[in-house]
């Protein structure tokens, strides 16, 4: 691979796919997409590989948000983001379901706006919520069922459905690619 996927929602984000699309990588680096002039830009979205600091304050500067996977890369930070979910009272949940392609899919997307257990948030630019996607896709035909947790970071402040749209678009696109 030769950096990491990147995504591009320009306004007006609607939810249906439509303002996302993918940006041609210069090296791996979302800095070049950015210094495009195009100001329209409003979120960038990148897979776990592209959750660095630089990027983060890259996407800041060129006056865009972000929505950065975080996984196992980033040394302790998911397992902080883990933690916060864990210990945080009930939060409420934004919950989508499709049924296509044989198969059932079930999201349920939690945000937390208030953290204890990040050790440095001030290193990631403008850092607001902690972002946790659980999805369970289940099978028609065969009943087996696959279920992933994605955790994610980002200055914007949204609530549950919107970041659900924003997370699901990039998967939207990601797909569309293999």
């Amino acid at each position: 691979m030769d950096g990491p996927r990147m995504d591009v929602r320009e306004r007006p984000c609607n939810g249906s796919g439509e303002g996302v699309r993918k940006v041609e990588r210069d090296n791996g680096r979302p800095r070049a997409a950015l210094q495009t002039g195009d100001r329209r830009l409003l979120t960038v979205t990148i897979d776990a590989m592209g959750c660095q600091e630089n990027i983060a304050l890259s996407i800041k500067a060129a006056k865009a948000e972000y929505v950065l996977a975080v996984k196992g890369n980033q040394g302790s930070l998911h397992e902080e983001i883990i933690d916060e979910f864990r210990f945080a009272s009930k939060r409420p949940q934004q919950a989508g379901i499709d049924f296509r392609h044989g198969r059932i899919e079930t999201r349920k997307c939690k945000v937390l706006k208030e953290f204890k257990y990040i050790s440095d948030p001030k290193k990631w630019a403008g850092l607001q919520p902690l972002l946790r996607m659980e999805s369970a896709r289940e099978f028609k035909k065969t009943g087996k069922i696959e279920t992933v947790t994605r955790c994610c970071i980002s200055p914007l402040d949204g609530g549950e459905g919107s970041f659900q749209k924003i997370i699901r678009n990039h998967w939207h696109v990601e797909n569309k690619l293999h």
